[in-house]
């Protein structure tokens, strides 16, 4: 303790009356260590009493103000005090490794008689108020309220209130202690609905809710504390726990964990041991605690707790003996996993705990069937090893971080071998990726060599961070380098040396250099690329490229030279003529290309802030545009590229046999999109979708905006067009109400500008629009208008049919009325209203479709008026029902019945020549009374040879279903057999004999 400018000032001082007036004042020093401003001091005695007037201390940590009396004239001494303290900045507080931010202010009073544990009397009481309280940079400070009272009477301290709450989390203890017995007696409840309020401002990465309850007895000595946990959607540190329930208890000096659960949607942990922390009869610490603990998951799902993976493990452990020299064993069982993007089929894992060993036997690891990664050894707590990693070869296709598909590009095998310590690790293995690696690590350095399809050695000090390789290439083959990277149609081959060396320290010292003399890339016997005399210089932190040429096919070169620094800095330019056919030959996003560009780039600055300069002068392009089987040619145009905008300059080509024009810019913000305008012009454009539609285009559309704004207007006119593809339609049910299944809802586009993107397009026609097909031959007028946005298009207008023909039972429909009305603001839906008749003997009969495509209606009607039934019938046999009776010789012939016979002349050649069945029947029959249902039967057969046919049938029949098998044999041409047996248990058989007379 050290103070500096003591100003000490007594006043009316009189020892025989006990009385007298002090008044300090400090300026610097410190207590402890701690650093002090200034001290001020004001109190007065008399009559052996003493009164606080105002004790200011002032420090870097705040102030703190005392005040009160301590009477000294009694046999005991009794006190009345308050202590505040305010603004306490924690982050002016240097505790080691502490990082904590806020403030705090608080208030202690004190109230008692005697300073004697055993007889004092006391009362005490806390307020303290922490706000904005936080660990580093957290976002959301938490402010913490803690209030306590307590008392101490006849030497036993009585704990009445003991709150403290930081958001919602809330803490509560009440107790009792007996300073003379040592005996404790206390309740505790910690509630916390979100522990992400108190956790994430304290720099933990935690979530869900918590509930601790429990109790303390016993003594100081030897407490007892039970306690229940109880935690909901816990998660730590992006790890998802789920659900916690846990009895914990510490009792003689053991602490034990009964029964703890882990549940997690489908996953399930239990956990339950022993921890022996204290001698049981002496009752000290141990400094080698006993251990017993289990571990037990039978279905654990690592989706459940890692996003991002998947899944099925079974896990079982058993540690047991001291801490010092731990036994037990771990095995752990998975199945069909993902850890990310790479797939694992299988994971197995035995191993055994020895004091401070680890043993595997084994880790094993399957990729994919006869595919594993084998790990073999042990592993020691005090970082020494002794481990085998083998495997016979993993498919490179396996490997799915590599992308590259199904495309076979070889197997990777190797094997490693080591033994020491981590700090310095002893290693040594081979690699194969069709050619073999050697790889070592001994002394602290890392070895790799390899010599079949090229040279290669390197090395590695892992301490000084050293390092030198050099590699080189005579004649090699690239075959298997590029089928890693998934380009398994290219092949190549490369003469040359590359060579480093320097500190992965300083970066900027490295040294190196690359001369290729030759290589050449080639696309079945094509050649793709070809370079001589390639040179690249690393020094002093400065990559150099003198000049290379790159052949490409046999029209294109591309010259490339310039320099860049390791910090980012470049001055590279390039410029030639790359054949657009190179593209195809690469990926199938541009069948057929043909034509060349011809570019100019130049880049310079550094990569935080870049100054790309590009040229591009397209001619005489073209390809296949994909989806519409349609080609692109004699695209022909220039595009600038500079740090503010990509300007299409004149861009034209053609689309079969029409033309299109664009051109506009996209101005650029840090080389991203921050504004559109552009135009499209097409003039007589041909767009062809296969089987489907064709039609001839003129258009005119402006787009213009930004990402979060856009719009694009104009207009489209139709020249001629024809939509020809087949309607399969339920027939059955479309007589009456037609319904069809929801359209699928198309995914929104996420992209800037066409998220946004409004539109408003009208629409114009130069002929009327044509359906062709089994359904209509319609000639239609359309006068449209699209609007709305690119994710949620609508439309609006008519389409009107000018004339056409409606195809119903190979009847033709003349079509009299017909408009479809798009008025649905919130959907594009029309509204059909097509009226058309046929004139049938001395019929005229109508057939109206009307309502929406999801709500259809097919109507008839006739004038002479006619029965629904009976314009049925006269449609399909140009006779009414009562003309059939007559000519049944009055067998009635119900409208269901003859719908079934439609459906059946309909479907039952498609069936026949789908399943290859000889006999399709479908018979109807309604009731006869009115309790009586309506009877249907479905009949199909086969016939097995010239002479013997089985069928089978299926009928409802008085609400029962009733199933038959029927076979016949045919003895002559007008004479069968026939026996049947049905489900109901009747059989029988029969002969019959047919004969024909006309």
């Amino acid at each position: 303790m050290v103070f500096q400018n003591v100003n000490l000032t007594i006043r009316d001082g009189n020892l025989l009356k006990q009385k007298a007036r002090l008044v300090c004042e400090i300026h610097g020093g410190n207590i402890a260590g701690r650093r002090i401003d200034r001290i001020n001091l004001s109190c007065h005695l008399k009559d052996r009493c003493l009164t606080i007037i105002d004790l200011n201390l002032y420090t870097c940590a705040g102030r703190f103000d005392l005040n009160g009396d301590v009477d000294f004239k009694l046999d005991a001494i009794s006190y009345e005090l308050s202590m505040r303290q305010e603004n306490t900045l924690l982050d002016t507080v240097s505790f080691k490794g502490s990082s904590l931010k806020g403030s705090i202010n608080s208030l202690i009073k004190l109230k008692g008689t005697g300073i004697n544990p055993k007889t004092l009397t006391a009362e005490t009481s806390l307020e303290l108020f922490a706000s904005k309280l936080s660990a580093g940079e957290a976002s959301s400070p938490v402010d913490v309220y803690i209030n306590a009272q307590a008392s101490m009477e006849k030497g036993r301290v009585r704990i009445q209130q003991f709150d403290a709450q930081a958001g919602r989390t809330h803490l509560k203890v009440t107790g009792d202690y007996d300073i003379s017995s040592l005996k404790v007696a206390a309740d505790f409840k910690l509630e916390s609905p979100d522990l992400a309020e108190v956790l994430s401002p304290l720099g933990m990465n935690a979530f869900g809710k918590m509930n601790i309850q429990g109790n303390a007895c016993g003594t100081v000595t030897a407490p007892i504390v039970v306690a229940q946990l109880q935690g909901e959607n816990l998660e730590f540190e992006q790890v998802k726990i789920g659900d916690a329930n846990a009895k914990i208890q510490f009792s003689e000096g053991m602490l034990s964990l009964d029964h703890g659960k882990i549940r997690n949607h489908n996953s399930l942990l239990d956990i339950s041991g022993t921890v022996r922390i204290r001698n049981p009869i002496t009752r000290d610490i141990l400094e080698n605690p006993g251990l017993d603990i289990t571990v037990t998951g039978d279905a654990l799902f690592i989706e459940d707790f890692i996003e991002g993976m998947k899944g099925k493990f079974v896990l079982n452990g058993h540690i047991f003996g001291h801490a010092a020299h731990p036994r037990g064993n771990l095995n752990l069982k998975g199945e069909h996993i993902d850890f990310y993007t790479q797939k694992v089929q299988a994971v197995h894992l035995i191993s055994e705990l020895d004091g401070d060993r680890f043993n595997l036997d084994p880790f094993e690891l399957v990729i994919a069937p006869n595919e594993k990664i084998l790990v073999h050894g042990w592993i020691s707590l005090n970082k020494n090893y002794d481990l085998r990693l083998s495997s016979g070869g993993i498919s490179l296709k396996n490997v799915t971080w590599l992308q590259l598909g199904d495309v076979d590009t070889g197997k990777i095998s190797f094997t490693f071998q080591g033994q020491g310590n981590f700090e310095n690790p002893q290693i040594t293995g081979e690699v194969f990726i069709d050619d073999q690696f050697q790889i070592k690590v001994t002394d602290r350095t890392a070895y790799i060599s390899g010599d079949q399809n090229f040279t290669l050695d390197a090395a590695y000090h892992l301490q000084t961070q050293t390092f030198s390789a050099s590699a080189g290439f005579d004649n090699t083959n690239l075959t298997p380098y590029l089928k890693i990277f998934g380009q398994s149609k290219l092949n190549g081959f490369m003469t040359g040396k590359i060579q480093v060396n320097g500190n992965a320290k300083t970066l900027d010292q490295v040294k190196g250099s690359a001369d290729i003399s030759r290589i050449e890339i080639f696309s079945n016997q094509t050649e793709l690329i070809r370079s001589r005399d390639f040179k690249a210089f690393l020094k002093d932190g400065e990559i150099s490229i003198p000049g290379v040429r790159l052949n490409l096919l046999e029209q294109g070169v591309m010259e490339i030279k310039g320099n860049g620094t390791l910090n980012g800095d470049l001055d590279i330019k390039a410029h030639g003529t790359i054949p657009l056919e190179t593209i195809s030959l690469f990926t199938d996003v541009f069948p057929n290309a043909a034509g060349e560009v011809r570019l100019s780039l130049g880049v310079n600055g550094n990569l935080s802030k870049l100054d790309l300069r590009a040229d591009a002068e397209i001619i005489n392009c073209g390809m296949t545009v994909p989806g519409l089987l349609q080609r692109m040619h004699n695209l022909n145009g220039s595009i600038h590229v500079t740090p503010e905008a990509i300007v299409l300059d004149n861009i034209q080509g053609m689309l079969d046999s029409g033309s299109f024009e664009l051109s506009g810019a996209i101005d650029l913000k840090a080389y991203r999109p921050s504004r559109v305008g552009l135009k499209l012009k097409a003039h007589d454009l041909p767009l062809m979708i296969p089987d489907t539609l064709e039609t001839r285009l003129s258009a005119e559309l402006d787009i213009k905006g930004t990402p979060e704004k856009s719009l694009v207007s104009g207009y489209i006119q139709m020249i001629e067009g024809k939509y020809y593809k087949n309607i399969r339609l339920n027939l059955m049910g479309s007589l009456g109400k037609k319904s069809r299944e929801e359209a699928l809802v198309a995914p929104e586009i996420p992209w800037p500008f066409l998220k946004n993107m409004a539109i408003d397009i009208t629409t114009r026609y130069r002929q009327p629009f044509v359906i062709d097909n089994n359904m209509a031959l319609l000639a239609i007028k359309p006068d449209l208008r699209i609007y709305g946005s690119v994710n949620h298009p609508l439309i609006s207008g008519r389409a009107q049919v000018e004339s056409g023909t409606v195809y119903f039972q190979k009847k033709e429909f003349n079509v009299k009325k017909g408009v479809f009305d798009f008025i649905n603001p919130y959907k594009i839906e029309p509204t059909i209203d097509v009226l058309s008749e046929i004139i049938v003997r001395e019929w005229t009969i109508f057939l109206s479709i009307s309502g929406t495509p999801d709500n259809l209606k097919f109507n008839f009607s006739s004038n002479p008026s006619e029965r629904e039934e009976d314009i049925l019938s006269l449609l399909i046999t140009g006779k009414t029902t009562q003309e059939l009776i007559a000519a049944e010789g009055g067998l009635s012939l119900s409208p269901g019945q003859i719908l079934a016979d439609v459906l059946a002349e309909t479907v039952q050649k498609q069936i026949k020549d789908a399943t290859g069945l000889d006999i399709v029947e479908l018979e109807y029959k309604e009731g006869g009374e009115a309790e009586a249902s309506d009877e249907v039967k479905v009949t199909v057969g086969k016939e097995l040879s010239r002479r013997i046919t089985v069928k089978y049938s299926v009928q409802t029949k008085n609400a029962k279903v009733i199933q038959q098998m029927i076979t016949e044999y045919k003895f002559l041409d007008k004479l069968l057999m026939n026996t049947f047996h049905d489900t109901e248990g009747h059989y029988g058989g029969g002969l019959q004999f047919r004969f024909e007379f006309r």
